[in-house]
Formats: C-alpha cells, sequence, structure tokens
C-alpha cells in the first residue's frame, strides 16, 4: 500500500507490480515468498534460500538459512535435493524443543563437501539440560547424505550430534584422514544422547565414529549413549585408522553396535 497514493500494487514474485485504483478489494495479501514460509519442508533449492548444489557455489549460507528457517517453525525437514553443496563453515542446528530432520535424496546422490578449517561440517545438538526444562529434544535425524572432508582441515568432523534423544542417522561420511578428524562424532556436552538409531558407512576416515563427552553446560552431562541401536560399516583405507572409538567415560548399556 502507498500510503501517500492510496494505491496498492501487487504482482507474482519477480515480476513487475500491478498498480490498482482506489476502492478494490485486497484478498491476497501474502507473497509466495510468505506463503513459502508456511509449509513444512525446506528446500535448500528453492528461490527462498537459493542453494546451488553445483559442487563449486559456496551453499553454507543458503543451508543454514533453510535450518533456521525450518526451527523457527517449529521443526520440519530441510530438504537437500541431489547434487554436491559446498559447505566452507559449519552448519548449525540449535534444536532445543524441536526435531529437525536434515535429509538428502540418498547416500551418493547428496553430498556435502567440506572446505572448514575447524568444527564439524554440520552441528546439531540441544543445550538446555533435561532436569530444568520439558522441551528436551526428541526426534530429529540426519539421513540420505554423504559427507565428504577431502577439502576440510585436520580435526574437523563429518558431522556433531549429541544432547539428543532418539535420533535417526543414516549417512555415510569419507575422507576426514587429518590427525584428530572424525567421521561422525556422537558428542554429549550438555546432557546426554540416548536410543539413537540407523546406520553409518565411514570409509577412509582417522576415527569413523567417535563417542565422546567434553562438559560445556553444566556437571550433569553424563557419558551416557544408552539404548545406541546402529549399523555401522567400516572401511580402513590404511593401518593407521582407527575403527569405533569411546573416549572421556562414553558408554553404551542396553544397546546394540
Amino acid at each position: 500500500l502507498n500510503t501517500s497514493t492510496g494505491l496498492v500494487v501487487r504482482g507474482a514474485e519477480g515480476t513487475t507490480p500491478v498498480t490498482h485504483g482506489a476502492g478494490f478489494t485486497v484478498r491476497n495479501v501474502a507473497s509466495a515468498g510468505t506463503l513459502g514460509d508456511l509449509t513444512q519442508t525446506c528446500n535448500v533449492r528453492s528461490s527462498q534460500f537459493g542453494a546451488k548444489g553445483d559442487g563449486t557455489t559456496d551453499d553454507t549460507a543458503a543451508i543454514q538459512a533453510a535450518v533456521t528457517v525450518c526451527i523457527r517453525r517449529g521443526g520440519g525437514i530441510v530438504y537437500l535435493p541431489p547434487g554436491t553443496y559446498k559447505v566452507s563453515s559449519t552448519i548449525s542446528a540449535n534444536v532445543t524443543g524441536v526435531s529437525v530432520y536434515i535429509t538428502g535424496a540418498g547416500r551418493g546422490a547428496t553430498t556435502i563437501a567440506y572446505y572448514g578449517t575447524t568444527g564439524p561440517a554440520l552441528k546439531i545438538w540441544d543445550p538446555v539440560i533435561a532436569a530444568t526444562t520439558t522441551s528436551y529434544l526428541y526426534g530429529g535425524g540426519l539421513t540420505g547424505i554423504t559427507f565428504d572432508n577431502t577439502n576440510a582441515a585436520a580435526g574437523c568432523a563429518c558431522a556433531q550430534v549429541g544432547d539428543v534423544f532418539q535420533f535417526a542417522l543414516d549417512v555415510a561420511v569419507q575422507n576426514a584422514t587429518g590427525a584428530g578428524s572424525a567421521g561422525v562424532h556422537l558428542l554429549n556436552q550438555y546432557w546426554w544422547t540416548e536410543q539413537t538409531h540407523g546406520s553409518i558407512y565411514a570409509t577412509n576416515c582417522q576415527i569413523p565414529v567417535l563417542f565422546d563427552q567434553v562438559v560445556v553446560g553444566t556437571v550433569n552431562v553424563t557419558g551416557s549413549f544408552y539404548r545406541t541401536d546402529l549399523v555401522i560399516w567400516v572401511n580402513q583405507t590404511t593401518a593407521t585408522q582407527n575403527g569405533v572409538v569411546f573416549q572421556n567415560g562414553t558408554y553404551i548399556a542396553d544397546g546394540a553396535l
């Protein structure tokens, strides 16, 4: 609405607006972008976010924007269609009280190629202590994606997940070869991670799968990964690479690897 003339302009997004005279009835006051924000799936390749998935364009900001919008909506799916997504710094999902599923088109179809110098390519965690809230995270997942750390610095993980409950995993991780580098880093920093389930295929990683705890939030942090139910394939390419590693007092009970 042009308040000086009393005229209303409208038009499909990306087109030249059409001017209407005073006195007509306004029936639609939402743009396509606004309406898109009401859906429960955030496609990172949509015009709203603009990821390319061409292996060359830096898609970090686009993917992070999709994750942020998904969390703001109260949870849902962040979808990465087939392609290779170049990521230069950590994609962060602070998911207190909501369940977010970051989903690709399948292992080998959707790849996140990490070029970062520190931290993991993608991090999902809940920093709220379960004993002090009723909104502790249940659910969420990371599925249908291959992570490739060929171009990442030493010590970088492909994916880091922690302080969550009933989390689903179905990923491939590869080429995390630098000292201290991990494929999937399951990390408790605020509480615990329990009933993680699914599958991981790890190849050419210094630490294919790492169970870990590092106190950040409070002394309530535990090493518990109770009731974990994971199928893990480890393809070691050198004799110096590890298998599944537990450190800093982490443990599994009533579960299966």
